[in-house]
């Protein structure tokens, strides 16, 4: 995820495009709205990290800003403890 996906700067009104399929929609952005996207986005982890824990996996959630090998460090420096 990145940045502004884990803790969005963003308020106002704002039209947003869907990455995929350039689609545009109207949004206005209040606190209100950031805490619950916030609240959804932090229900979808959640999920994601049972699902792995089901099935004997572990999640590991890596910024855009961090670099693969410093995932792969950080998430083997824990599994060696």
């Amino acid at each position: 995820l990145s940045p502004e996906e884990i803790d969005p700067p963003y308020e106002g009104d704002l039209a947003l495009e869907d990455a995929e399929t350039g689609a545009t929609v109207d949004v206005t952005i209040d606190a209100r709205a950031i805490e619950a996207y916030v609240a959804r986005l932090n229900a979808l982890v959640s999920g994601l990290r049972a699902i792995a824990r089901r099935h004997r996996a572990t999640y590991v959630r890596v910024p855009t800003t961090e670099s693969l090998l410093g995932a792969v460090r950080r998430f083997v420096a824990r599994a060696i403890d």
